[in-house]
């Protein structure tokens, strides 16, 4: 079976829809997609009204997460 690029794409969630977990807490890493086309795993941190992406080094200052999906399950 050939996958085509919207059965692709409906699998990434959009960056305003950050993966869920504790509040105070970094959610479990997940794949991310920049404004760049860049491909990092980072995680999502959950504060009390809002969160934030962890940025790493790579990142470029106007860069930001455009979508997600959770790591793949490889084993």
């Amino acid at each position: 079976m050939t996958s085509t690029a919207s059965d692709v794409i409906a699998h990434w969630v959009p960056a305003d829809s950050p993966p869920e977990g504790l509040t105070g807490c970094w959610t479990k890493e997940v794949v991310v997609v920049t404004n760049f086309g860049n491909v990092h795993k980072i995680a999502y941190f959950i504060g009390d009204d809002s969160g934030v992406w962890q940025r790493p080094k790579a990142f470029r200052a106007d860069e930001h997460v455009e979508c997600w999906q959770h790591m793949p399950n490889l084993a």
